[in-house]
């Protein structure tokens, strides 16, 4: 993704800015944080897709994204059905060229250690 900021004269309008670009090209973003959820359960499953929240500045040329996502866990042999909602943050920056690099989050893998 590729951000100009030109024509922008305040942090608040290069955040708007930020946040319509993102959205339009949020399927970027969904193929790292939200297709693989083995880190809250192995059965989770996203349903409604990746909301962006809130972009601000935070520093420099380095910007927080808040997200919120739903998820489902059914297991119908446990008489399990669990709707819940994810709500977190990554940073990004805007390099020389526009180009915006993003941290996204790393979770640690799951193992049968974590139910007991």
């Amino acid at each position: 993704m590729i951000f100009q900021t030109s024509d922008l004269n305040d942090q608040s309008e290069i955040c708007e800015a930020l946040k319509s670009l993102i959205e339009d090209n949020i399927d970027e973003l969904k193929k790292e944080i939200i297709e693989d959820l083995s880190h809250i359960d192995q059965r989770a499953t996203n349903y409604t897709g990746l909301r962006i929240d809130n972009i601000s500045h935070a520093q420099g040329n380095e910007y927080q994204l808040d997200y919120s996502y739903d998820y489902n866990i059914y297991n119908g042999c446990a008489d399990m059905d669990v709707n819940d909602e994810v709500t977190d943050s990554l940073l990004f920056t805007i390099d020389d060229d526009g180009e915006l690099e993003f941290d996204y989050p790393v979770y640690e893998e799951r193992s049968t250690a974590d139910e007991l």
